[in-house]
C-alpha cells in the first residue's frame, strides 16, 4: 500500500515538472513491445522504441513503479534526427512474487527542451511455484551458544499449500510442516543449540518442498566463535563414618580443555583417604588433571573414612552378639504346679526348669530363697542343700555339667505357716554356671501366689413369717 502511494506521488511530481506529453512533443514519440507474460525468478525484457522527429539530441529514460525489479541500464542515449532507438527494460520478478499485473511508468525526456512522453508499462507476472521463502534471517553472524532462525513461507499459488521446510546445519536437520491457505503466510522461528559444534564457518540451508518436488533453496552463513569456560563444583556428604566428596567439572565451552580438580588433604590421624589416585599432589591438596571435550562433564568421587569409629562399632556388635548368645545359653523358668492359692496347712508345688541352648554349662549352681512365711515340705528326687537365713530358707542345688540342649528340672513343695491375705511373690530363682570359660548368671521369672481376701462373707438367710 505504501509503495503504491509513493508511486502516485512521484508520478504526480513528474507530471508537474514536465507538462509536455505525447500530444505536445511532436518532435519525438515512443512505442512499446511487451511480452504477454513474465515468470517469477526469471529475467525477460520489454522494448521501448523512441523515434526522434526533431533535431538530434540526448534523451533520458526513467522507469518508475511500486516494485524495484523493473529497470533499464540505458537511462541516457543520443538519437539522431529521424532515427529510432530501442531501449531494453529488464523485468526480473522474484521467486516469491504474487502472480498479478504490475504497473510501471516509463518516461522519456528530451534534455534540451525537457519535453517528456510517458507511457504505462503493464507487466503480467505468472508463478512457476506454489510457495516461496521470504524474510529469512538469523540472529547472529558470530555465534556461540545458539542461533535463532526466522523465515516466512508465503502461499503464492491458487490453492492451499501443503509442504515442508527443512533446515540443515552441519548435518543437524529439523523439519517444519506447512499448511498454508491461499494467499496466507506461515512464520517459522526456531532456536538451534550449537553445543557440540566446533568453532568455524557454517552455513544453514533451508529447503522448501512440496509433496512432489523441491521448490526453493535459501541459505545463510555464520561463524561459531571459540568459547572456553569450565564450571567446577564440590559436593560433600558427612556422617559419623566419614566424609564422602564428589568433585565435578563441566566444560560449557565448545573446545577441548584441561581441567584440574582439587581437594584438600586431611592430615588427621583418624582419617583415611579412599578413592582414585590423584594425578599429582602437594602438601595441602590432591590434584586430578583431566582432558574434557566441549560440552563434556566429569566427576571424581572419594571418601575420608574415620577408621576408629567403624572398629568401635564392629567391636560393640561383636560384644553384643556374644552377650546375646551368652544370654540365650541358659533359660530359667519357674512355675507353680497345681493350685496357686495360699491356704494354711496345704502345700504348693513349685517347678524350676533350667535349659541349656548353647555350649556345655559346667558347675551349675541353682539358688532358691523361700520366704519365712513358708516352710519346705518336700524337695523331690534331687535333694538340695538347705540353710536357714534371717529372711527365710535358702535351697541350693549343684550340677556338674549340663550339655547343649539338655534340661534340668527341680521340684519342691512349700506350705504356708500363716494366713496370707492378698497374695505374695516368690523371688526369682538364681542360676550360676561356667560356659566357654566364662561365668554366667541367669535368673528366672518371679512367681505370684494368690492369698485369701479380707471381708465379710454374705450368706443367704431364710426368715420364717
Amino acid at each position: 500500500m505504501m509503495k503504491t502511494v509513493i508511486f502516485l506521488v512521484m508520478a504526480a511530481l513528474l507530471l508537474i515538472q514536465a507538462p509536455v506529453f505525447a500530444s505536445d512533443a511532436n518532435d519525438f514519440s515512443i512505442g512499446m513491445s511487451v511480452p504477454d507474460s513474465f515468470f517469477a525468478n526469471k529475467t525477460d525484457t520489454a522494448t521501448i522504441h523512441i523515434t526522434n522527429n526533431g533535431d538530434a539530441g540526448w534523451f533520458k529514460v526513467i522507469v518508475f513503479g511500486s516494485e524495484t525489479w523493473a529497470w533499464t541500464p540505458t537511462w541516457r542515449l543520443y538519437i539522431g534526427q529521424g532515427e529510432t532507438a530501442d531501449v531494453l527494460i529488464y523485468i526480473s520478478p522474484p521467486q516469491d512474487v504474487k502472480p498479478k499485473i504490475y504497473s510501471f511508468a516509463v518516461t522519456v525526456t528530451r534534455e534540451t527542451t525537457q519535453a517528456s512522453v510517458e507511457r504505462q508499462l503493464l507487466v503480467q507476472v505468472r508463478q512457476t511455484v506454489d510457495a516461496g521463502l521470504s524474510n529469512f534471517t538469523i540472529s547472529c553472524t558470530e555465534c556461540s551458544g545458539s542461533i535463532d532462525i526466522s523465515v516466512d513461507v508465503q502461499n503464492i499459488g491458487t490453492e492451499p499449500f501443503t509442504g515442508t521446510v527443512t533446515a540443515n546445519l552441519g548435518g543437524v536437520i529439523r523439519s517444519y510442516p506447512l499448511q498454508i491457505a491461499r494467499g496466507a503466510v506461515q512464520h517459522i522461528a526456531d532456536t538451534i543449540d550449537l553445543a557440540g559444534f566446533k568453532p568455524g564457518e557454517y552455513t544453514i540451508m533451508l529447503n522448501l518442498s512440496s509433496a512432489t518436488r523441491q521448490i526453493q533453496l535459501s541459505n545463510k552463513s555464520f561463524s561459531i566463535t571459540t568459547v572456553e569456560n569450565v564450571l567446577y563444583n564440590t559436593s560433600t556428604s558427612s556422617s559419623i563414618f566419614g566424609n564422602f566428596v564428589t568433585l565435578s567439572a563441566t566444560n560449557t565451552g565448545n573446545v577441548p580443555t584441561t581441567v584440574r580438580l582439587r581437594a584438600p588433604i586431611t592430615k588427621a590421624w583418624w582419617s583415611i583417604y579412599s578413592g582414585p589416585a590423584p594425578t599429582e599432589s602437594t602438601e595441602t591438596e590432591y590434584i586430578w588433571v583431566l582432558e574434557l571435550a566441549g560440552g563434556g562433564h566429569t566427576e571424581i568421587n572419594y571418601s575420608e573414612v574415620f577408621w576408629p569409629l567403624p572398629l568401635i562399632i564392629i567391636a560393640l556388635i561383636i560384644v553384643g552378639i556374644f552377650a546375646y548368645l551368652q544370654q540365650a545359653a541358659l533359660k530359667v523358668t519357674k512355675k507353680a504346679v497345681g493350685r496357686t492359692m495360699i491356704i494354711p496347712g496345704r502345700d504348693i508345688g513349685i517347678a524350676v526348669s533350667i535349659k541349656n541352648t548353647r555350649k556345655t554349662a559346667e558347675s551349675l549352681v541353682v539358688r532358691e530363697l523361700i520366704p519365712s512365711a513358708f516352710s519346705v515340705s518336700a524337695t523331690g528326687t534331687v535333694k538340695p542343700l538347705m540353710r536357714k537365713l534371717a529372711t527365710g530358707t535358702e535351697l541350693v542345688w549343684k550340677f556338674t555339667n549340663v550339655g547343649p540342649g539338655e534340661e534340668r528340672l527341680i521340684h519342691y513343695k512349700i506350705i504356708p505357716n500363716v494366713q496370707i491375705y492378698g497374695g505374695t511373690t516368690l523371688s526369682p530363682t538364681m542360676v550360676r554356671a561356667k560356659c566357654g570359660g566364662r561365668v554366667i548368671e541367669r535368673s528366672s521369672n518371679p512367681l505370684f501366689l494368690e492369698g485369701a481376701t479380707k471381708g465379710v462373707r454374705k450368706l443367704p438367710v431364710e426368715v420364717e413369717k
